[in-house]
């Protein structure tokens, strides 16, 4: 997964990486604050299931609200960029 950082926004701006399956609760896949990019390998993908991901920016420490999701459909082809 990949999305953008904004100039605008504060140079120490982090996130936080979200995925909810299958429709169930929504559950963080980052152990710590993503700072070194924006972008992040999901591992433990169930392609199998729709998948709903969404981002959080964190900032001075606080969460922000989330981003707008982006929602996979169930058995979609693993492809090395997907264009929105």
């Amino acid at each position: 997964m990949s999305w953008r950082l904004f100039a605008t926004e504060p140079s120490d701006t982090g996130f936080n990486l979200y995925r909810s399956s299958g429709g169930g609760t929504a559950v963080k896949l980052n152990a710590s604050v993503l700072t070194a990019g924006t972008n992040f390998t999901d591992a433990t993908l169930n392609s199998t299931v729709s998948n709903e991901y969404f981002v959080k920016a964190v900032s001075n420490g606080v969460e922000q609200a989330a981003s707008r999701s982006f929602i996979m459909a169930e058995n979609t082809p693993i492809r090395s960029y997907m264009s929105i």
